[in-house]
């Protein structure tokens, strides 16, 4: 488990911020971190790829019409959390976790941003959290603790 304070900045992958639109395992805690963001309790941060995944998994999920959809992705917009932009160093980064973990490149690209940018990465993803064990910036999703209910 890991407290999440004030003190955080997080970088969350798309597979949390989906949970804010549907109800899968964990949807309350995902919600809880975007509340506590929105109540200035935390800072959270996304990369801009991460809207992108956000849009795919959401239309994927065929559970929204594309207006809904569009509707959502600026609703994040309008929450001013904070965007990186693409950023050649932070690929040529992830090109090397890339390799040595065995990950897909732009999952490879939010763990070196966070490295580079000293953030704590989280992802409700368990199959690339195993993928990054051991690496003190990441963390699932499932272990986040509050420290204050939101």
């Amino acid at each position: 488990m890991r407290q999440i304070t004030a003190e955080d900045v997080l970088l969350m992958d798309s597979s949390v911020a989906v949970k804010w639109f549907r109800n899968e395992r964990n949807y309350d805690l995902a919600r809880q971190l975007r509340n506590g963001y929105a109540a200035g309790k935390w800072e959270i941060c996304i990369a801009d790829l991460t809207l992108y995944e956000i849009g795919n998994a959401l239309i994927n999920s065929r559970d929204f019409t594309i207006e809904e959809v569009g509707e959502f992705i600026l609703g994040i917009l309008e929450l001013e959390i904070a965007v990186f932009l693409f950023d050649s160093d932070t690929l040529i980064s992830a090109i090397e976790i890339c390799v040595e973990r065995n990950l897909a490149i732009y999952d490879a690209y939010l763990v070196a941003l966070a490295q580079q940018e000293n953030l704590l990465f989280v992802t409700s993803d368990e199959r690339l959290y195993r993928k990054l064990a051991g690496m003190d910036n990441v963390i699932a999703l499932a272990d986040v603790q509050l420290a204050n209910e939101v």
